[in-house]
């Protein structure tokens, strides 16, 4: 299967806007897990 990068950056800049970050590494701290001992506002 084969997709090509302006496809990539689409789906991935709705997905971005979808979850309110804008960059790789604010999507790593929605999409992870919470640390144990911290609460969920």
């Amino acid at each position: 299967m084969f997709i090509s990068p302006r496809t990539g950056e689409w789906h991935l800049g709705n997905v971005f806007t979808k979850l309110g970050v804008s960059s790789r590494r604010q999507l790593r701290s929605v999409l992870s897990p919470p640390k144990p001992g911290t609460t969920m506002a």
